[in-house]
């Protein structure tokens, strides 16, 4: 998979891409991520490293937004959306649980991807999400 991830700059939207992401740690790829989107924002960045996303994430929660709907740039077959970190209360066995709950938001292209693999992958999605220290 080749994941697009999305940087605002001062000239726009600017998708860099991270090739064979499936097979990078998560530390390589903060360290990718973070080195291409400086250079989108320093204006330096390749534009080759701009091409052959196949799947992107855009994160607009540091702005405070909980949900959007991210907009499909083909022939990407999907786009998370990644909204902020608010709090949410669910009932257990030992009472009321505070917890804190991160809005996504996942657009596909149905030609490529069936609603329901989809639906699949953003349920695996939280629950990896729900257990991170097991990634790090």
């Amino acid at each position: 998979m080749h994941l697009g991830i999305a940087v605002d700059t001062t000239r726009g939207l600017m998708v860099p891409t991270v090739l064979h992401a499936e097979s990078r740690t998560l530390i390589d790829l903060s360290r990718e991520i973070k080195m291409l989107a400086d250079a989108c924002r320093a204006g330096s960045i390749a534009p080759e490293k701009l091409k052959n996303g196949t799947f992107t994430i855009s994160n607009v929660g540091a702005m405070g937004i909980q949900t959007f709907t991210p907009v499909l740039n083909p022939p990407q077959a999907g786009i998370l959306g990644v909204g902020c970190i608010d709090y949410a209360v669910r009932q257990t066995p030992e009472g009321l649980l505070c917890y804190p709950a991160c809005h996504l938001s996942l657009t596909i292209d149905h030609r490529v991807i069936d609603g329901m693999p989809a639906a699949r992958f953003l349920h695996a999605l939280c629950e990896t999400l729900e257990q991170i220290e097991q990634l790090l």
